[in-house]
């Protein structure tokens, strides 16, 4: 089974509060494995290395690498 694949175009006001991967590629940091991102209003509010639990409502991304932040500037 392929892992999930989720990204900021998907985010909207309905979007989880959190998003737990495998690693998370913070860009102001090293890579942390097994990592969760929290969002507010769409916006990353914090990133942290797993304390137990999902959050109700959070989306478990599997192995996934997840980069937030990344701006894809490449338009046609």
């Amino acid at each position: 089974m392929a892992d999930p694949v989720f990204s900021s175009s998907m985010i909207t006001n309905d979007t989880p509060a959190c998003l737990r991967a495998g690693w998370v590629l913070p860009g102001d940091g090293p890579p942390i494995p097994e990592a969760d991102v929290f969002l507010k209003d769409g916006v990353v509010a914090a990133i942290r290395p797993v304390r137990g639990a999902l959050p109700p409502g959070g989306v478990d991304l599997g192995r996934s690498v997840l980069m937030p932040g990344m701006v894809n500037a490449h338009t046609h």
